[in-house]
């Protein structure tokens, strides 16, 4: 008998097979354990902080806590806001503009069933008899208020600092702001509102952050956020597989279980590069946004109302930066360049410079020094004041009585 012909003792095979088994029943034990402990965990999450799993988790809300922006007593009330925060973030479909957010009432967020937000019309009397200026604020979440109460946010405080002016007739102040929005969505809030009859007799719009980051996202300028997603939706219906996987794929983005391996691939990954910069997506940008600063020129002299249009700032405009907006500024590094250049391009356009109605504050809390910013593009009360003052000078002449204009 040669070697190859041997046959393998059956002692030994009977100890191959008695190790396999071993393996895979602690695997199966393993596994049973691992799952049992998962399933546990998010029992107790579902009891402990049950809106983990109704609403979307925040993106920015456990950074704004630590912002050295924020004086002492700030931080009381922001983590009641956070959680405020978080609970009204539920929104509507609303057609043209994708969506609003629903009727909301807190102590620090108050949203009526239109998905406005309040704002503090400070010294305006119910009783007037004088008929009030009107005036609409456009813009994102900047201008919604994200990171401040309905008394702090930019509309807020621009009704403040007209009900302070002992020269300014009352004003009527709407916030129409809205997160996420681009600036077309807000003309197009607009439109709506002028179709309906509802028109104001001034307008301000507040645009910048969503119109960059929207098109880096986008690869495409001029398109609302999150654009891919739209489109996934409408051919949900015919794909009912693809639907049960999303809605999937959504209840385990908001687990606990989710956030720990986000939280692993986080550690152990790099940061993302920046993506190469196109001179046509940065030149696109800065093209559409003179677009439809015409389209709010053309509908001004339609309906009589006056416009303002003022490019926000962000953590990459600001020359002096705190620490901590250093590292907000560090942490999209992904998209600064893109920012960059476009903000550069719209410093230099020639056309939005001879605009009048056009006003670049991107740089205007280069002024004050101060940390002032709670991430990369959201700011403190106290910075939303400068930005009102500045707003209030643009229109000041429009609020002064027809005698001493």
């Amino acid at each position: 008998m040669s070697a190859c012909e041997a046959k393998v003792p059956p002692s030994r095979v009977l100890m191959v097979n008695q190790k396999v088994k071993g393996l895979l029943h602690y695997l199966a034990v393993t596994t049973a354990v691992s799952v049992c402990f998962i399933v546990l965990v998010e029992l107790g999450a579902w009891v402990l902080i049950p809106g983990r799993y109704e609403n979307p988790p925040a993106v920015t809300a456990d950074a704004w806590i630590s912002s050295d922006a924020l004086a002492a007593q700030d931080t009381v009330w922001l983590k009641e806001f956070v959680d405020e925060f978080c609970r009204s973030y539920h929104a509507h479909w609303k057609s043209y503009v994708y969506f609003h957010r629903d009727r909301f009432s807190g102590k620090h967020i108050t949203i009526d069933s239109n998905g406005i937000r309040s704002t503090v019309q400070w010294g305006l009397q119910t009783n007037e008899s004088a008929h009030p200026t009107r005036i609409f604020l456009l813009g994102g979440s900047t201008m919604w208020g994200t990171g401040s109460r309905d008394s702090g946010t930019i509309p807020s405080a621009l009704a403040r600092v007209i009900g302070k002016d002992p020269g300014a007739g009352p004003a009527y102040v709407v916030n129409m702001g809205e997160s996420g929005y681009v600036s077309m969505q807000s003309i197009l809030s607009l439109e709506l509102e002028l179709r309906r009859g509802n028109i104001p007799d001034i307008v301000i719009l507040y645009d910048g952050v969503n119109d960059v980051f929207s098109a880096y996202q986008n690869s495409e300028p001029g398109l609302p956020q999150n654009e891919m997603h739209r489109a996934t939706e409408f051919n949900l219906l015919k794909e009912g597989g693809r639907m049960r996987m999303l809605a999937l794929g959504d209840f385990f983005d908001r687990t606990v279980t989710a956030s720990v391996l986000q939280s692993l691939r986080a550690a152990v990954s790099s940061t993302p590069h920046p993506a190469p910069l196109h001179a046509e997506l940065a030149e696109g940008i800065v093209r559409l946004y003179r677009g439809n600063l015409e389209i709010v020129e053309a509908l001004s002299k339609q309906y009589g109302f006056r416009y303002e249009a003022y490019w926000q700032p962000v953590v990459f405009s600001k020359k002096n930066l705190s620490l901590y907006e250093q590292l907000q500024s560090d942490k999209q590094q992904h998209v600064r360049p893109l920012f960059v250049d476009v903000y550069r391009r719209v410093g230099q356009d020639s056309v939005l410079l001879n605009n009048d109605r056009f006003h670049n504050i991107s740089s205007i809390f280069d002024v004050t020094g101060s940390p002032v910013y709670l991430d990369f593009c959201h700011i403190t009360e106290a910075g939303n004041a400068i930005i009102a003052q500045k707003m209030f000078a643009g229109i000041r002449s429009s609020l002064l009585p027809p005698k001493t204009r």
